[in-house]
């Protein structure tokens, strides 16, 4: 019972119809995660995002200045969260001019804030783009052959499934600048760009915050709307269907027990 319910709600959380789902394994920008102090004594005085896409990778920069607006001095730890980084020699973290040795290990930063005291944060990263297609809908498929099957761990039995499929290509903007992945900062100026492969495409709850400009060998997608940058991901053209259809499924009632 308690694997069941495990595995529906990672189900959920890979791909929720809110694009922005902190929890999935779409690939995505570089995130930066504030793991204590409360979620209303910080705000991003600006973030800027650039994403280019071309071929498995994207090269992704990120930009911003977190700021204490509280009244008091602020104690905090912040995680970077980067996906599927080409490697680690691509990763390059600044923390107020200063360069950070990040590793997958060593991913969290702590630090004190004085009132209306800010810190900059300069992230880039090489991240790949690729993501098991299939993966999640068969996982639904088999879930009931996996309640009955004792022999393999969950995490085997969802390994496998990561393992043996094709890949598309999926990037999105999650919330970059969040309260634990989840809850998205105030910010007061935004910039996000993002350069796609000509057979890539915008797909959003949001799409009217998107300005698109198309070329002969790229697409180019900009947005400074501070309230739904979040819930854009890009995808081929080619499966847009298949992904708004996997959204629905993961997100259906029979899925939700």
């Amino acid at each position: 019972m308690k694997r069941t319910i495990f595995l529906t709600i990672l189900l959920l959380n890979l791909a929720g119809l809110t694009f922005a789902n902190p929890h999935n394994l779409l690939p995505r920008f570089p995130e930066i995660i504030i793991q204590q102090g409360m979620t209303e004594d910080y705000a991003a005085d600006s973030l800027t995002a650039i994403a280019t896409i071309q071929d498995n990778y994207a090269h992704t920069v990120v930009n911003t200045d977190l700021r204490n607006i509280s009244r008091t001095k602020a104690f905090t730890s912040v995680k970077f969260r980067i996906l599927y980084p080409k490697n680690l020699s691509s990763v390059k973290i600044k923390i107020n001019g200063s360069d950070f040795n990040y590793t997958p290990e060593r991913n969290t930063y702590n630090f004190w804030l004085n009132p209306n005291e800010a810190v900059n944060f300069h992230i880039e990263a090489d991240v790949s783009v690729n993501y098991s297609i299939n993966a999640v809908r068969k996982a639904l498929k088999e879930e009931e052959k996996a309640k009955k099957n004792i022999k393999t761990t969950f995490a085997e039995d969802f390994a496998a499934y990561f393992n043996t499929e094709k890949y598309g290509k999926r990037f999105m903007t999650g919330n970059i600048v969040s309260k634990w992945g989840i809850f998205p900062l105030s910010i007061k100026k935004l910039e996000i760009a993002a350069t796609t492969p000509p057979n890539m495409i915008l797909v959003s709850e949001n799409n009217e915050v998107w300005n698109q400009k198309s070329r002969v060998k790229q697409n180019h997608f900009y947005c400074n709307d501070s309230k739904s940058y979040n819930s854009a991901v890009f995808v081929p053209e080619k499966d847009k269907e298949d992904f708004l259809e996997t959204q629905k499924i993961l997100n259906s009632k029979k899925f939700i027990h």
